[in-house]
C-alpha cells in the first residue's frame, strides 16, 4: 500500500486539482461538503466528496452519481461486473466515458475459490470508449484459465478507446491457452487504442503455450504488465509485477 501511495503521488502531478464547495442536492439530501473535482482533457468533470471528519485520502467518501447517456460511474465490484457484462453483451460504449470512483477489491467476484475473471470484451464486442480510473486501484484481479486466447482486465480494445489513470495491485493472472499467438496483460491483452498513466504495481502475470504435434508456424506467446501485445499507444505507464511467458 505504501508503494501504491507513492505512485499515486507521482502520477497525480499530471493532474490539475482544485478544491471547491459543492452543493449536493437530492430529494432526500441537501447538504454542503468539500469536493475534489478533476477536469479531464475533454473538459468532463467528476467529483469525490470529502468527509467532514478529516482530509486524509482514506477519509474520502463518495456520493453516488447517477449514470447518464454518456457517463457511467463504477463504485464497487458489482458495478465493474455490470459494466463488463454490458460490453460483452454488445454495448461498445462508443462516445461514452466510464469513471472509476473508488478503489475496488475484486476478491469478492474472482478468486481461486470463486473462479476466474471474464475479461471485458471477450465476446467480440470490444470497448471503444474512454475508461478513466481516476487514479484508483483495482486489487486482487484473478485469472487462471485456458479458455481464452487473450487474458487481462480488458480483452481487446479498438483504436478509438482510451484507458487512463488506472492502477492494478496484487493481481494473479495465469493464461495457458494452448494454441499459437496468445497474449496476456494486466490492463489488457492486446491494445489497439491508447493507454495513459496506468500502473501494475504488484502481483504475477504468466502466459504459457503448449503446441501439440508439429507446426510450421512461429509460436508467439506474449505477456506484459500493462499489455501482452501493443499495437496502439502506451504512455506514462509503469509495471512492477512479475511477468513471465513460456
Amino acid at each position: 500500500m505504501q508503494l501504491s501511495q507513492k505512485l499515486k503521488e507521482k502520477i497525480k502531478k499530471n493532474l490539475t486539482i482544485a478544491l471547491v464547495i459543492c452543493a449536493l442536492i437530492s430529494s432526500t439530501l441537501a447538504t454542503f461538503k468539500l469536493a475534489d473535482f478533476s477536469i479531464n482533457s475533454d473538459n468532463t468533470m467528476y467529483a469525490t466528496t470529502l468527509a467532514e471528519t478529516g482530509d486524509e485520502a482514506d477519509s474520502y467518501t463518495t456520493t453516488r452519481l447517477e449514470n447518464t447517456d454518456t457517463i457511467t460511474y463504477i463504485y464497487d465490484a458489482a458495478d465493474l461486473v455490470a459494466f463488463r457484462n454490458a460490453v460483452n453483451a454488445g454495448n461498445s460504449y462508443a462516445g461514452k466515458t466510464v469513471y472509476l470512483m473508488a478503489d475496488i477489491d475484486m476478491s469478492t467476484v474472482c478468486s481461486e475459490s470463486l473462479g476466474t475473471w471474464v475479461p471485458i470484451g471477450v465476446s467480440g464486442s470490444y470497448f471503444v470508449g474512454r475508461f478513466d480510473g481516476n487514479y484508483h486501484t483495482i486489487s486482487n484481479l484473478y485469472i487462471n484459465t485456458n479458455k481464452y486466447r487473450y487474458a487481462g482486465l480488458f480483452y481487446i480494445n479498438k483504436s478509438t478507446s482510451i484507458i487512463q489513470n488506472l492502477m492494478l495491485e496484487d493481481i494473479n493472472i495465469y493464461n495457458y491457452y494452448n494454441t499459437n499467438h496468445s497474449y496476456t496483460g494486466g490492463i489488457i491483452s492486446v491494445n489497439y487504442g491508447t493507454i495513459l498513466n496506468c500502473a501494475t504495481i504488484s502481483g504475477s502475470i504468466k502466459s504459457s503455450e503448449t503446441i501439440i504435434g508439429t507446426s510450421t508456424n512461429t509460436i508467439i506467446c506474449g505477456a506484459g504488465g500493462i499489455a501482452g501485445s501493443n499495437l496502439g499507444t502506451i504512455n506514462s505507464c509503469y509495471n512492477s509485477a512479475n511477468v513471465k511467458a513460456t
